[in-house]
């Protein structure tokens, strides 16, 4: 199986850090100098080349923004709950997991999943039902940051989270209405912050899980935010906390 991603810093990334899952790099004869150079890069470690038209770009990317450069590379390698069981065990720092409740929009998990490995979070945990999964989309806006961020796709997310609770971490959601906010919670300790849907937040069944809720306070006219700007403002709090 094959699996194609496209974009100048998602290439970029997979070959200074994972050459060994490409299979063939295409690029266009009028990309970029900095794709010749990224392509140069990696035909010194062997990797395959080829020049091809703009609308093979394309059809390989399924998309136009490819930016002059796809890649075939080995499928992408979720990690299950039994993974996620695993890790806990060896688990030897206080916990900090982000769990996206059926996030749809591949851009939002992308930026999701960038922001999350930019601020150190031990790994995150979606469901495989009703969310967007791991595509070429997601990948390009991730920049590469999939490949140093556990992804757990799991498919119970309530059972999940009683795992986490049941090795001593503190679960928290995010809920527009909750009485306590983000910067009164004790995020010290070992946590998952659990963050909802574009739409309609966090399940019934998801927010029943959770040990806690808490809101952002907003002090402007708009009284939402996008889901992946509430993440990096929920992740960044849990970092500032702990400094």
């Amino acid at each position: 199986m094959t699996d194609y991603i496209y974009g100048i810093h998602a290439a970029k990334a997979l070959i200074e850090h994972q050459p060994q899952n490409i299979k063939t790099i295409y690029f266009s004869k009028t990309s970029s100098q900095r794709i010749s150079e990224l392509v140069a890069l990696a035909q010194t470690m062997g990797i395959a080349a080829q020049i091809v038209n703009p609308p093979k770009l394309e059809s390989l990317a399924q998309a136009r923004e490819h930016q002059g450069i796809v890649l075939a590379v080995k499928p992408f390698a979720l990690r299950t709950e039994q993974d996620l069981k695993l890790d806990l065990a060896k688990q030897s720092e206080k916990a900090f997991f982000l769990i996206l409740d059926a996030i749809q929009d591949p851009h939002n998990l992308g930026a999701c999943i960038r922001t999350a490995e930019a601020l150190g979070v031990h790994g995150l945990i979606f469901p495989q039902a009703k969310s967007a999964s791991i595509t070429a989309s997601v990948r390009k806006v991730a920049c590469g940051a999939e490949m140093g961020l556990p992804l757990y796709q799991v498919t119970n997310l309530a059972r999940c989270i009683e795992l986490l609770k049941s090795e001593g971490i503190w679960v928290l959601g995010a809920v527009v209405d909750a009485s306590q906010t983000l910067y009164t919670c004790d995020l010290k300790r070992s946590i998952a912050i659990v963050m909802g849907n574009e739409q309609n937040g966090i399940r019934p069944l998801t927010q029943k899980s959770c040990d806690e809720a808490f809101s952002i306070p907003l002090s402007g006219m708009t009284q939402s935010l996008n889901v992946s700007v509430a993440t990096g403002i929920c992740l960044s709090e849990v970092v500032r906390q702990r400094l």
